[in-house]
C-alpha cells in the first residue's frame, strides 16, 4: 500500500513538476516574442522618425535652393533689362548679393571677343 502511495505521490510530483516546467517553457517564449514585437516596433518608430527627418531637410533645401534661384533669375532678367546701363546693373548686384547672402557676384559682357 505504501509503494502505491509512493507511485501516486510522485505521479503527481512528476505531474507538477510538467505543468511548471510548462508554463515557465511558455513564459519564457512569450518574454521572447514580446521583447522581438518591441523591438521591431522600436526600429519601426526609429526608421519614421529618421525618414520624416530626412523629409524636413530636403524641403529645407529645396527651398533654399529656389530661394537663391529665385534671386539670380531675377538678376538676370534686370540685367537684360538695363545691359547698358552700368549703375544699375552695380546695383542690381549688390541688392541680390545682400538678399541672397552671396559672397560675391560678377557681371561681365564681352566687346570685340573679349571682356
Amino acid at each position: 500500500m505504501q509503494n502505491t502511495q509512493k507511485c501516486k505521490v510522485s505521479l503527481s510530483l512528476k505531474v507538477s513538476a510538467s505543468v511548471i516546467v510548462a508554463c515557465l517553457v511558455g513564459l519564457i517564449v512569450f518574454g521572447v516574442v514580446v521583447i522581438s514585437f518591441l523591438t521591431i516596433q522600436k526600429e519601426d518608430g526609429s526608421l519614421m522618425e529618421y525618414q520624416t527627418n530626412l523629409q524636413s531637410v530636403n524641403s529645407l533645401l529645396d527651398s533654399y535652393i529656389g530661394e537663391k534661384q529665385a534671386i539670380v533669375n531675377s538678376l538676370r532678367d534686370s540685367i537684360a533689362n538695363n545691359i547698358d546701363d552700368e549703375n544699375k546693373i552695380a546695383d542690381y548686384l549688390a541688392l541680390s548679393e545682400r538678399l541672397g547672402s552671396f559672397n560675391l557676384l560678377y557681371f561681365g559682357k564681352e566687346d570685340n571677343g573679349r571682356c
